[in-house]
């Protein structure tokens, strides 16, 4: 049986630069030209203004037409249900199983189901590494993180698990937004997700 080829990102964070949308365009031409479905896990903008989401979504749809979309709402993007063309599917911010891989955002707690993925994929944390010269200039560079599961956690919330979903965690589309440095000492509280 052949899997399911999804083309994946979020925190796009949108905020009315029209070099971001050309920027996104590229991206899709180059990603997700022959996928099956594209998911967008949330932050489409970072003020929730539908104005700006209705641009983002022109964008996608006009260059993927011929692929469903999917969208998992995050935590800056408001009343999408409102606005969302048709060809766009709405999921909760709990997220979606597709195959054997769970979606979320990443601000909130996925729905149980999500335990029977192989792979939990999220965003929501902009990970990145930040580098710093012999002069001391700083800089950072945005990373995918491929990581386990907290069980003890997951099972506070769910109760008891016997195997977890693998997780990769995407870094933000928009490289302005920041995010977490995940090569410096941090400590639970300032981790930005229930997961």
């Amino acid at each position: 049986m052949r899997k399911i080829k999804i083309c994946c990102f979020g925190d796009i964070h949108y905020y009315g630069v029209r070099r971001d949308l050309e920027k996104l365009a590229r991206n899709i031409e180059n990603s997700c030209s022959e996928v099956d479905v594209i998911t967008i896990v949330g932050d489409l903008t970072s003020s929730g203004r539908l104005d700006y989401v209705e641009e983002v979504l022109s964008v996608v749809k006009e260059i993927v037409s011929h692929v469903p979309v999917l969208v998992i709402p995050g935590n800056h993007d408001g009343d999408l249900k409102r606005i969302l063309p048709e060809k766009i599917k709405l999921h909760s911010s709990k997220g979606i199983g597709l195959d054997d891989i769970y979606l979320i955002h990443g601000h909130t707690w996925p729905e149980k189901e999500f335990l029977k993925a192989k792979i939990l994929i999220m965003a929501h944390i902009h990970p990145h590494i930040e580098f710093k010269d012999k002069l001391g200039y700083r800089w950072t560079e945005p990373v995918w993180i491929k990581t386990v599961l907290d069980k003890e956690k997951i099972a506070k919330k769910f109760g008891e698990v016997k195997k977890l979903p693998r997780i990769i965690i995407i870094p933000a589309f928009n490289r302005l937004v920041g995010g977490m440095c995940v090569n410096k000492e941090t400590e639970e509280k300032d981790f930005i997700s229930p997961v």
